[in-house]
């Protein structure tokens, strides 16, 4: 066991030499949202079914993300937590914690990326979300003396698991993020 562990340590201590940290800090928000069902009384977002864009209720999330970006800087692995808030509409506030684990790909020279992630809701305000969702986006970085900027839009399609478990081909949303990116 010890020969296993000395040679695991042999084999990361080069790839973590080469290997970046990084810390983003940013907002988003939803810009547009099918729900193709009425959602239970109650639901923090107050939507009734159909289409709703970004003015309807004003949508928004602070987000954190800490990143290890991988030897050769073409895959990040990303772990982030969001707090999300509905800003005007009768059910103003505070609407739940998600957690996203995720994979960034660099593939090209250009400072743009592909993102991945399972957002899972671990706590919400009625406790009437899915569990869990798939979010896949396309950003990009603009790199600055002391951080980078970033602009990411993804899709969000929920994959069930919980009290509203709703077809991931009849409920969707848009989302738009920007904010600081820290390397060390």
């Amino acid at each position: 066991m010890r020969k296993v562990a000395l040679f695991a340590l042999a084999f990361a201590a080069p790839l973590t030499a080469r290997a970046e940290f990084e810390m983003r800090v940013g907002g988003e928000s939803t810009m547009v949202t099918q729900n193709r069902f009425p959602e239970p009384t109650g639901y923090p977002l107050g939507m009734i079914g159909g289409t709703h864009s970004v003015t309807d209720y004003w949508p928004a999330a602070t987000n954190v993300m800490m990143s290890y970006r991988l030897p050769g800087a073409m895959v990040a692995v990303d772990l982030e937590i969001a707090e999300q808030f509905i800003l005007v509409s009768k059910f103003s506030g505070r609407v739940g914690t998600v957690l996203r684990p995720g994979v960034r790909v660099s593939p090209l020279p250009i400072p743009l990326y592909l993102r991945a992630a399972i957002p899972i809701n671990v706590e919400t305000a009625n406790d009437t979300r899915e569990l869990f969702d798939l979010r896949a986006g396309v950003g990009v970085t603009v790199p600055v003396k002391l951080f980078d900027l970033f602009l990411e839009t993804d899709a969000e399609f929920p994959l069930g698991v919980g009290t509203n478990v709703p077809n991931a081909f009849q409920n969707w949303s848009i989302l738009l993020s920007a904010g600081v990116q820290f390397r060390f």
